[in-house]
């Protein structure tokens, strides 16, 4: 495989563990309930998320943030491989 894929897999990996993190440990229930101009964050996965499904359930939420960040890592590492 090319270095590129691997730089691109590296890149998914960190992306997807930042958002991991973030979403697991660092947002609390106001961060999903925020009402911000859109893209007006650099985790833009996240803001696009709570955007469409800010009428559900926090631990709802919260359940696809940790799923976006899985996959990202998932497809880094399938990259990397």
């Amino acid at each position: 495989m090319c270095k590129l894929g691997y730089i691109i897999g590296g890149l998914f990996c960190i992306w997807g563990i930042i958002v991991l993190v973030n979403g697991i440990f660092r947002m609390n229930e106001h961060d999903f309930k925020a009402k911000s101009r859109f893209f007006a964050n650099i985790f833009f996965e996240m803001e696009f998320i709570t955007t469409l499904l800010r009428k559900l359930p926090v631990s709802i939420i919260k359940s696809t943030v940790i799923i976006t960040g899985t996959a990202f890592l998932s497809f880094g590492v399938y990259l990397c491989i």
